[in-house]
């Protein structure tokens, strides 16, 4: 994969950045395999199976570590040039732009009051 995102993905690239990832995230962990089970909520089996490559996570124990372990979710994004992004810095961001929208609304509004003669 490029630096950008590719819209022509098949299961066999998402397949391969899912597993890859594990490696990326949980390689130099002494019990990767457990911790991975543990995360996804899955049988030790399955985790090896995805250490192993012979098969990819079902979408629900995928979700599962996308969401809870940090390192997981950079590295599946970054094999699938998926930009980085901060989750606090992009709420960060998110506030921001709130706080300007509502200081253009109250100087709209004062100055809709000011045309109507308030």
């Amino acid at each position: 994969m490029g630096a950008a995102l590719a819209i022509d993905l098949d299961n066999r690239d998402v397949q391969e950045a899912a597993t890859g990832a594990l490696h990326d995230a949980f390689g130099m962990e002494r019990f990767a395999v457990d911790r991975i089970a543990e995360r996804a909520r899955v049988t030790r089996s399955a985790a090896q199976n995805w250490w192993e490559r012979r098969n990819a996570p079902q979408l629900a124990p995928f979700w599962r570590l996308f969401m809870s372990v940090p390192e997981y979710r950079d590295a599946f994004c970054r094999r699938l040039g998926v930009p980085d992004v901060d989750p606090v810095k992009a709420q960060e961001e998110i506030e921001t732009l709130r706080r300007r929208i509502d200081r253009l609304t109250e100087s709209y509004e004062r100055f809709q009051d000011y045309r109507r003669g308030r």
